[in-house]
């Protein structure tokens, strides 16, 4: 890194990017120069939200936005053993790098030499060192353990085909497949058929309350099957041949379960060891007469159920004296913006509604949290 932009980046700490400011900045430094260093510092506070030392690392805008959150890297790092040397075959700005290279030895590939630079820049700052590459990965030689994390977006589209990734993940497996353990990071929306097509362990993982990704693994260290893994609590879900009752009504409870389970089609095998049901056409809440913990499954208590009629929900609200409601859906397609504005309420208790779709009717259930 140049010292005029280092220069400009400590000048321009804690500044606002006024016109003003990058003009002072931009005299004792250059005009490229502050420019960069203005920008570096408003990519940190949005690296915050992956990164613990954010304030410290170097960005580019799209490597940022698809970067994997720091917590995601270590799960990823985690599945390799900790001896071995591991290929890092899209290293980008270094966020599985990283982990990686605290985990044990690391070479890594990318095609771009300037996020070849910021991930150096990255491994430095968390203390870490590793072997870095401007090369196409596809072009080395085959490892016994390698991860890759191809690009899945073009500006704001989320890729869902894999012939729409590069590298293309096909050719990543052509290539690599006979290895101890591949490990790729693909959007979860890519269908299930292109996935085991890939490999024979598919995991979706789960983190912060969202199906963030879903890894394909490959190789004769791994053993098969389908999962869902939660990050936060280290727990995972094994996908099960099951087949699950419907209830069309909510029971005394209800159940909304993690969106990775939901995505690893592991309903069935909630209900079958909790003794629930799948509630009518949700895809995604169960339900049953008993109370149940689950670190897949979030319980409330069901109060009311109907079918969606705005008139008598907005009434039964005024009777509980309710303000604006919390409102959530499964299966159906409601505009809750809209919903929410209709149902608005003045009141001094809360109230949660939920919404889910029994064939071609949309039925709703006032809930509340189970402790």
């Amino acid at each position: 890194m140049e010292a005029v932009y280092l220069e400009a980046l400590e000048l321009a700490s804690g500044l606002k990017a006024t016109p003003a400011n990058v003009d002072r900045v931009a005299i004792k430094t250059s005009p490229i120069a502050a420019a960069w260093a203005f920008t570096q510092w408003e990519l940190r506070k949005r690296g915050a939200q992956k990164f613990a030392l954010a304030d410290q690392m170097l960005f580019d805008r799209p490597a940022l936005e698809m970067a994997t959150n720091e917590r995601l890297a270590a799960y990823h790092a985690s599945c390799f053993p900790p001896d071995v040397l591991v290929v890092d075959m899209t290293v980008g700005i270094g966020a599985d790098a990283i982990a990686l290279a605290k985990r044990g030895p690391l070479i890594g590939y990318e095609t771009n030499p300037g996020r070849a630079e910021l991930a150096r820049w990255n491994l430095r700052v968390h203390g870490v060192d590793a072997d870095i590459w401007v090369d196409n990965a596809l072009q080395s030689p085959p490892q016994d353990y390698w991860f890759a994390d191809p690009a899945r977006r073009s500006g704001q589209e989320r890729f869902t085909s894999i012939d729409d990734f590069e590298p293309n993940p096909k050719e990543i497996v052509d290539r690599l497949g006979h290895c101890r353990r591949g490990i790729l990071k693909l959007s979860p929306m890519v269908p299930d058929a292109a996935l085991m097509e890939l490999g024979s362990r598919i995991e979706f993982v789960s983190f912060a309350g969202e199906c963030r990704e879903a890894l394909v693994m490959l190789g004769s260290d791994v053993d098969p099957g389908r999962f869902a893994y939660q990050v936060e609590l280290g727990e995972r879900l094994q996908f099960t041949e099951s087949v699950a009752v419907k209830a069309a009504e909510p029971q005394t409870y209800l159940y909304e379960a993690d969106p990775a389970a939901i995505r690893a089609h592991c309903l069935p095998n909630l209900c079958d060891f909790h003794g629930l049901q799948l509630l009518a056409d949700s895809n995604g809440y169960l339900t049953g007469n008993s109370p149940v913990r689950s670190p897949w499954l979030r319980g409330f208590k069901v109060e009311l159920a109907g079918s969606f009629d705005l008139r008598s929900m907005k009434l039964e609200l005024e009777k509980r004296q309710c303000g604006s409601p919390i409102l959530k859906q499964r299966g159906s397609d409601l505009d809750l913006a809209t919903v929410a504005k209709k149902l608005k309420g003045s009141g001094p208790k809360e109230v949660r509604i939920a919404f889910y779709r029994l064939g071609k009717s949309i039925r709703y259930c006032f809930i509340e949290p189970v402790d």
